[in-house]
């Protein structure tokens, strides 16, 4: 997967789009039903919530450290995230992430475990094509290292399983995800043994890929929302211990 030092400043895509349409199709060979609107919804708003949760309980710790809030962070503003791997923080793990899915959304831990990591492989792609990406109105994403783009350019025989992994991601995902009626989504809904092999695949590559740490940035009407609702439930708390 090669990087163009020119890429786009920003890329904007939708809530909805993050969760790649191959998924309803990996549900259905692996459940044999198919994924319903209200299990996707669950799926992206734990997503969402969990990323917002991430935030807030490190806004917290550093309020309280310093005594004050809110606080200047020199280092970091309050209403951004770094994660030591894609979407997982240290107040946030992937399997408390992956747990999340699992109960909001009922599909079981294999399924959770999988829509987090095709979450994932849309992110890598799309910042494969820019340095930031924004999610609808709610945060942006962007590579925390400079040079984490050089690292991820594959092309060379270093390690033929990665370049693998990131041919796949250069062209399964972005044929099937963005296009649910291409031809490999017709394929694989025809052929859905192929559908599981490329699913068990993807889970091997996925343990030895190499660990990229995004920064996360709240939005500011997403920041605003979450302290609104925190200072709400700070006062029903106070009327209720009276």
């Amino acid at each position: 997967m090669a990087f163009d030092a020119e890429r786009p400043l920003v890329r904007e895509i939708l809530l909805e789009e993050l969760l790649p349409n191959i998924y309803d199709q990996i549900v259905k060979a692996l459940a044999g039903r198919n994924l319903s609107p209200y299990e996707r919804t669950s799926i992206l708003r734990s997503f969402i919530e969990s990323i917002r949760w991430s935030v807030t309980v490190r806004t917290r710790e550093m309020s309280d450290r310093r005594g004050a809030w809110p606080f200047i962070d020199e280092k970091l503003p309050p209403d951004t995230l770094i994660t030591s791997d894609r979407f997982s923080s240290k107040w946030s793990p992937k399997e408390q992430l992956v747990s999340r899915i699992e109960k909001a959304s009922g599909l079981d831990r294999r399924l959770s475990n999988l829509c987090v990591l095709l979450i994932e492989i849309r992110m890598d792609l799309s910042l494969a094509g820019c340095a930031r990406v924004a999610i609808d109105r709610f945060c942006s994403v962007q590579h925390h290292l400079a040079d984490m783009p050089k690292a991820l350019d594959w092309n060379g025989d270093r390690n033929p399983a990665l370049r693998w992994w990131y041919d796949i991601l250069s062209h399964v995902p972005q044929n099937a995800i963005e296009r649910p009626s291409s031809l490999l989504s017709v394929w694989f809904g025809k052929a859905p043994q192929y559908l599981i092999s490329f699913v068990e695949n993807l889970e091997l590559i996925a343990a030895i890929r190499p660990v990229v740490p995004y920064e996360i940035q709240l939005a500011p009407e997403s920041v605003a929302l979450e302290r609104v609702a925190e200072t709400a439930q700070t006062k029903a708390w106070e009327i209720i211990s009276g």
